[in-house]
């Protein structure tokens, strides 16, 4: 239950540093969407791919997808607020890396849940790298995929 309630906060967290992503570099609201989505499950469908739980629980389970679209829809109704005068864009930047933060905390911590899980045995290489790839990964993605130089 608690990993639930992780994955679903770090989901809605990178959605929104995937939209804001989007939205500063002015892409139409198909891209803003599909940055959103590649930030919000990216690291989570690798992660899964990585320890074979296929199809990944994105693909598996709409909720991500369905969490990460209500996400992008709720920022732009209410980017108005975020665009024009520099005290805006401080704060689209402060709400960029708050989310970013709390996304790489949240899925750090279900990464490496998934890590325990797939081999208990293994207390520190597994349950670390996956925790590692589920929270960069996305980002990662992100940035790739607006031509920036991945921040992680």
């Amino acid at each position: 239950m608690i990993a639930l309630i992780f994955d679903y906060l770090g989901t809605i967290a990178f959605a929104i540093s995937g939209a804001l992503v989007g939205m500063q570099r002015r892409m139409d609201i198909f891209g803003i969407a599909m940055l959103a989505l590649a930030t919000a499950v990216g690291g989570g469908m690798i992660r899964d791919t990585l320890v074979g739980n296929t199809p990944p629980s994105a693909l598996e389970n709409g909720s991500y997808i369905a969490i990460s679209l209500v996400t992008v829809v709720a920022l732009l109704f209410s980017s108005r607020r975020l665009r024009g005068n520099n005290k805006a864009r401080r704060y689209s930047l402060y709400l960029y890396n708050l989310a970013d933060t709390f996304g790489l905390a949240s899925f750090t911590v279900t990464g490496a849940m998934v890590g325990v899980a797939a081999d208990p045995r293994s207390v520190f290489l597994l349950p670390v790298t996956l925790g590692l790839i589920t929270a960069c990964g996305g980002g990662i993605i992100r940035d790739i995929c607006a031509l920036r130089i991945p921040v992680v």
